[in-house]
């Protein structure tokens, strides 16, 4: 809805990182495995905005790390804003995986709009309902 009311363009972007625990394929073949799922499914949403109005291009890259790839692709393009989806992690499972959102926002100088993957656990002090006015 953002970007429909500025009539500016999507850029959507998956960044996939290796997968140390691959053994039984080459790198090449799992990069080209991954970008290919990557695609695949960045070209829906670019289908679904498509069918809105909304001009939509998408780019995967592969092996370098997510955060700094966000951070690198918002000042390539000069975005006005990054979105991201985060699972919303916390204690143990955040120490365990990080938290590319967080390493955008703190290194980034793009502004950042977060928003719960669908299926993430919500905290118990999530409230529901509650607004965001963005003024441009």
């Amino acid at each position: 809805a953002l970007a429909e009311r500025l009539s500016t363009e999507v850029v959507l972007f998956q960044s996939v990182p290796k997968d140390d625990r691959s053994e039984d394929v080459t790198w090449v073949e799992l990069e080209k495995l991954a970008k290919r799922s990557a695609k695949i499914y960045l070209r829906k949403v670019e289908g679904t905005l498509a069918s809105k109005g909304i001009a939509a291009r998408s780019e995967v890259e592969f092996g370098g790390n997510p955060a700094q790839e966000i951070i690198h692709l918002a000042e390539r393009t000069r975005s006005a804003v990054v979105a991201m989806s985060t699972h919303g992690r916390t204690g143990v499972d955040r120490l365990m995986f990080g938290s590319v959102a967080e390493k955008v926002l703190r290194a980034g100088t793009t502004p950042l709009f977060l928003v719960r993957a669908p299926g993430a656990d919500m905290p118990r002090s999530t409230s529901y309902g509650s607004r965001c006015t963005v003024s441009y």
